[in-house]
Parts: C-alpha cells; structure tokens; sequence
C-alpha cells in the first residue's frame, strides 16, 4: 500500500459520512429556505423589489453555492483557482459590477467559499494535514488570533481616526473624490474593515489549506502532471483573460489609466504591487517548466501566453516604479537563476514547431493593450526615454524611505519604554502597532506624512503578538530551508529542484517586500495559497513517482 493509500485512510470516516447523510442534505435545504427572508430582510431588498421574485433569487443563489461547494469538494483545482485570483475579483468588481450598479463582492464569496471548503478539509483529513508543521503553526495562530480579537485587540481600523488621517492625505483623499465618492470619509470601507482583525488568523490558514490540498488524493505521476497542467492553464488564460476585460473596461470609461507622478496608476491604484510581483515569479516557473521538461499534453499557444503575461507583468511592474516590487522581484529572480545550475536540462534537439498558425490570435490580444496605452505614446515625444528617467529618479529619491525611518525611529523608542516581560511573549494585542503608528506619525510637522501602520510586517506583528508572531513566520521559514536543502539533494529529481527553486523566489519576494510594507488580506492569501500549492505539488509528484504506474 502506497502513502497515498494510507493518507486516504487516514481521513475522518465520521465527520465524511455525516456531510453525506440525509440528515445533512435536509438540513441544507432548511437552511436555504430561511436563509432568503432573513437576508432580504437585512439588505433592504423587500422594499425596493417584488418580495416573492427576491426570495427565489436569493434561494437559488444559495444552492448554486452549495453547487459550487459540492464541485469544489470534487475537484480541488476550483477553490484554489479562484483563491489565488482574491486579488483580480477585488478589481473586476471595482470595474465590472459596481459601475452597472451592483456591488457583487465576488472577492467575499469566493473567501466564503474557500473557508467552508478549508472546514470540510480539515474535518475529513485532518490526520494528514496535521503532520505538516506549517500546518501546525498557522492552526496555533489562528487560535490565538481568535482570541486576541475579542479580548485583545484594538479597534482601531473602525475607529473616526481613520477620518482625519484620510482628510490629511491628498493622495486618498483623491482617490476616494475620483472613485466617486461623495467626501473622503471612513465610510467607504468601514463595513468591511471592521472585521478583519477576525481574519488576521483565519486568511493564512485558509489560503495554505486550500493550496496545500490541490493535489492531494492523485495516484499517479500522470495525474499530478495532468492537474499541474490544467492549473498551469487556468491561471495563465485566466490573467490574460482579466488583462483584456481591464483593457476593454479603460477604453469603455468604467476604469481609469493615467500617470501620476511619473508613475502609472490602473483604477487609482499604482501597479506592480506584490501580486504582479509573485505571478511574475510563478509564470517565469511555468516558463521554465515547459521548456526544460516539454511536458505531454501542453500545447504551443500556451507557452506564448505565459510569455505575453511575463511581458504584461514586467511592464506594469516597470511602470509603476514600486521600488519595493522591483527590488524583491529582482531577489526573488536571482534564487531562480541560481537554482537553475541545478535543475536546468542538457540542451534538446527543438522540434519544428507550428507556432506561425497561433500568430493572428496572439497578435489581436497584443494589440488590445497598445490601443489603450497609444495616447500616452503620442503625447510623449520619448517614452521609452521618459520611462528610464522616471524610473532611475525614483530610485534615486530617498523621501518615501527616510519618512518610514523616522517612523520606525519613534516606533522602537515607545515599544522599547512599554516592553515588559509579558508584552515581549504575547506582545500588545492585534491592530495595537497600526493606532500607535498613526499617533505617532502624527508628530510630523506635515500631516500629508500620517500613516495608519507601520510599513514593515516585522515590526507590525512581532509588536501585536510579540513572540507568538513566529507561529506566523516560522511555516515560510522552515520550507524555505527545507527547499534549499532539496535544491543540494542529489538524489532529489530536478523538476523538484525547480518548484522547490520557484517557491525560495516567492519566500524572498515576500520577505523583501514587506520589510517596507505592511501586508493586505489579499497579500496573505496570494502568499500562502502559493506556498500551500507548491507544497502539495512536490509531495504528490514525490509520492506518485515512487508508487508502481498503473
């Protein structure tokens, strides 16, 4: 019997055939029924439309969710899809629904989803994944976070400070006026924001679990290729596929491109945040994966995509001139072309290839994107030379560093004159660091240099949780030197060596990037969706390797 097999039997028998009983099932459907009442209630819909028409939506909204929860049970490629997306469905409401006057919020359904999802995982193999220690450790925070939140925490990302911080910087202020906002008040986000001291400890595990899960269950090495493949597909069609709607939405006015200070902003956003810096990173892996290993089953046009995202994401990185992206970006870069002086294939006789025949369709998604960005070129008589400038006076300019290094100044001395022995293990309590940022920052004789967090995910979480943080900081770092170790490993196969090469790149990004930054909902689950991913992905070719080929 092979480790698969004894996994599979490790799973809680209990817990699966209670979620399949009747009882279960006439639950859900009871469930479903007073659930459209109640939230039709709640939202105010009765009142703005026909009663019965609302419930029967609202019903069958229900069970498509539970449809696609049943799916994504089925097939774990869905959960994790959509998860590592969180960031894209943010956008895509932003331009898409709330301009036709629904604030759909997939972003919220698809975390809902993932959660539930993460539940039935854990209940059913929770053997399986406790033996993981990153595992182990996010579990342990998550408990931890809980119980911080409700008797140890600040509340101060709902608070009206929140108001005079925004009020004093000319930067939100215009992004809240130019987003259509009637006045740059707290009250944009405030229904959201409020929660997420609750999911300080829930995203991370949620995003690890779902990704840790993706290739779980697969019995042959034709397997695991096959799912990497299609999920190799998925995520590359589907970036170009949002690139394009981005793209069709600028040019129909629903989503706004301009520069700004030298730098392009999409959507009132500057680009080339951490996101495009770790999908760089994982499509440079898939690149290099086909090319080394030109695997069954992966057709041509696919691996031009992936080059045109490689291309899309460079330039929107380049643009944005994001100094902390471009830094961690080029970091996480070196680790691969480091790793690939071990992982690298000898030189194969190339095939003739009939890439000419996928020329015409590429050519027209090549030519989306320089429509929109044509009258930028014609209103600029060197482009390219304007970029180059603007990104070398960025990087020549230390204002944005020595504001956050006076901050971080102040920030040590008061942590320093109110650490005490308990603080030091079980620090202040979760969103304490982002209320004594902001009033700390206050001293600046220029208020536009108020800031609500610290920019800096160390100093943030080891002053919140003190050394309870390391239950957060110890799962990247214990993969990260088990990678480097499977990296040294003769005996490791050199397709482990590149995801084991790829996934380093995404620690280092990581790491690097947010020594000056303070970490998004999003950014955690764009991080330990990919780590939980990777992990999964070398278990199971490792596992489906050694077992006998049917």
């Amino acid at each position: 019997m092979n480790s698969v097999s004894i996994e599979k039997n490790m799973e809680n028998r209990d817990a699966t055939n209670f979620i399949d009983s009747r009882f279960f099932k006439i639950a859900l459907i009871f469930i479903g029924v007073i659930f459209a009442p109640i939230v039709a209630n709640i939202m105010g819909l009765w009142e703005k439309s026909n009663p019965l028409l609302v419930n029967v939506i609202l019903l069958t909204g229900f069970f498509l969710f539970l449809f696609l929860i049943s799916k994504s049970i089925d097939n774990k490629i869905i959960p994790y899809f959509l998860l590592q997306y969180a960031g894209i469905w943010i956008n895509l409401n932003q331009i898409t629904f709330i301009p036709a006057g629904v604030d759909f919020k997939p972003y919220a359904i698809v975390f809902v989803l993932s959660s539930i999802v993460t539940f039935y995982y854990i209940l059913t193999n929770f053997k399986y994944l406790w033996k993981n220690f990153a595992f182990k450790c996010l579990m342990l925070f998550l408990m931890l976070n809980l119980f911080y939140a409700f008797f140890y925490s600040s509340d101060f990302r709902s608070s009206s400070y929140i108001d005079s911080w925004i009020e004093n910087n000319a930067g939100l202020k215009q992004i809240l006026l130019g987003a259509g906002y009637g006045a740059a008040t707290r009250e944009f986000g405030v229904g959201e924001t409020q929660f997420l001291k609750y999911l300080t400890g829930i995203v991370p595990l949620v995003a690890f679990v779902i990704g840790y899960m993706s290739f779980y269950g697969l019995k042959t090495l034709e397997e695991t290729k096959k799912k990497f493949n299609d999920i190799i597909k998925m995520l590359s069609v589907g970036y170009i596929a949002y690139f394009v709607i981005l793209i069709l939405c600028i040019l129909a006015g629903t989503a706004s491109m301009v520069f700004w200070d030298n730098r392009l902003r999409i959507n009132d956003n500057f680009t080339g945040v951490d996101f495009e810096g770790l999908f760089l990173l994982l499509s440079i892996g898939f690149s290099l994966y086909i090319s080394n290993f030109r695997p069954v089953g992966i057709p041509i046009w696919l691996k031009q995509l992936i080059n045109i995202n490689i291309i899309v994401l460079s330039l929107l990185i380049i643009l944005g001139i994001k100094k902390g992206t471009i830094i961690s970006f080029l970091a996480g870069f070196m680790v691969i072309q480091l790793g690939s002086f071990f992982f690298k294939e000898k030189n194969k006789t190339a095939e003739a290839s009939p890439a000419y025949k996928n020329l015409l369709p590429l050519a027209l998604i090549l030519i989306l994107p320089l429509i929109a960005v044509l009258p930028f070129f014609l209103t600029s008589q060197d482009f390219i030379g304007d970029t180059i400038y603007n990104v070398t006076d960025r990087f020549s300019s230390t204002s944005t560093l020595e504001v956050r290094e006076i901050n971080w100044y102040h920030y040590m001395n008061n942590w320093a004159s109110n650490l005490t022995w308990f603080t030091a293990i079980f620090g202040f309590g979760t969103d304490t660091s982002r209320e004594v940022s902001f009033f700390l920052s206050a001293m600046h004789p220029d208020k536009g240099l108020q800031q609500p967090h610290i920019h800096n995910i160390y100093l943030e979480y080891f002053y919140n949780w003190g050394l309870m943080a390391l239950l957060y900081f110890l799962p990247m770092l214990i993969i990260l030197v088990k990678d480097i170790y499977e990296i040294l490993n003769k005996s490791v196969t050199k397709v482990i060596k590149l995801f084991s090469a790829v996934n380093i790149a995404c620690i280092v990004f990581f790491l690097l990037f947010f020594l000056a930054e303070s970490p998004s909902m999003v950014s955690h689950i764009t991080f330990f969706a990919l780590l939980g991913f990777f992990e999964s992905l070398k278990i199971s070719w490792q596992n489906t390797s050694a077992a006998p080929q049917q």
